[in-house]
Formats: structure tokens, C-alpha cells, sequence
């Protein structure tokens, strides 16, 4: 779009690439830029050498993007809602625990963050470094591990802004 946004409303993001090259000895320097306007794009894989500033970045990304509205797809909010054959107490704790394997898509606006077991605990204290003790008032959930993922209910994962889990 001319605005700068997509029809989803969300902002185009354009990347730019600068080529130098230099005619034999000469002064004369010929520079191509070159960008690439992505449209719609949501989420990603940051991966880069240490040292780069990554991890603020994408601490900076969440925490300034955290009120933007999320885009939920028609097959996901129509599979939402709960099987009425059930009985209302089998209903309610279904809804309230992970289960194993479903069907049904757990919508969330958390962005996720899967770390090794020897990083899990930097992950959490680099939020508290950039953002304060009380994350700037995000909501961050730590998942240590398997025993504390079958434990750990939909609605708090619905909740958060950040899901940091260990891959152990």
C-alpha cells in the first residue's frame, strides 16, 4: 500500500542493500542500492554471531509491539469453542490444562522463545536487565521443563506477552 501498511494493516517492512564497486584505480565508485518491500510479515528467526545486539532487539520489538492487535484466522476462532458434549466439569478442566495432543489451536499474541536448558535462565534475566524487575509490565512465563509445561494451564500461556521454555 501507498501508506506503508498491508491490508491487514500491518507496516510493510523494506529491506535495503547497498553494493559499492570501484572502477580499477580510478576515483569513479558506482553504488547500487537495492530494496525489497516484504509485506504482512509476522514473526521470524533471529540468528546471527554473538554480540550483535539481538537479544535487546527483539526484547525492544515485544515490548513496543505488545499492544498491537493479533490477526486470528476464521478456522481458528470457529475451532475455539468447546465441545458441548462434554460434561460441564470435563469441559472446564480440558480448558484449563495443556493437553497432550488436540486439535484445537491455542491462539495466543505470546511470542515465543525456545532456548537450551543452559540458556533458559539468562533468557529470563536479560527481560529483567532491558525491562526492570517487573518486565515493563510484561507478562513473561518461564517453562523450565516438561513437568512444568503438563502443569501449566491455557489461560496463563492466552495471558502472556513472552513464553520463554527450555527445549530440554
Amino acid at each position: 500500500c501507498e501508506d506503508g501498511t498491508n491490508s491487514m494493516g500491518d507496516p510493510d517492512y523494506v529491506s535495503t542493500h547497498v553494493i559499492d564497486r570501484r572502477f580499477g584505480e580510478s576515483d569513479l565508485v558506482l553504488q547500487l542500492q537495492v530494496e525489497r518491500v516484504y509485506s504482512g510479515v509476522r514473526g521470524g528467526i533471529l540468528a546471527h554471531s554473538m554480540g550483535y545486539g539481538k537479544t535487546a532487539i527483539l526484547i525492544a520489538l515485544v515490548h513496543c509491539s505488545r499492544d498491537q492487535p493479533t490477526h486470528q484466522s476464521k478456522r481458528t476462532s470457529a475451532s475455539s469453542s468447546q465441545d458441548s458434549s462434554l460434561p460441564p466439569l470435563k469441559r472446564t478442566l480440558d480448558a484449563q490444562r495443556l493437553p497432550a495432543a488436540t486439535s484445537d489451536p491455542l491462539v495466543t499474541r505470546a511470542t515465543l522463545i525456545i532456548t537450551p536448558l543452559n540458556l533458559f535462565y539468562q533468557w529470563v534475566e536479560e527481560f529483567k536487565k532491558f525491562l526492570g524487575t517487573d518486565y515493563a509490565g510484561l507478562q513473561v512465563l518461564a517453562i523450565e521443563d516438561i513437568a512444568q509445561l503438563q502443569v501449566t494451564c491455557r489461560e496463563d500461556i492466552r495471558q502472556a506477552d513472552v513464553v520463554v521454555i527450555s527445549s530440554a
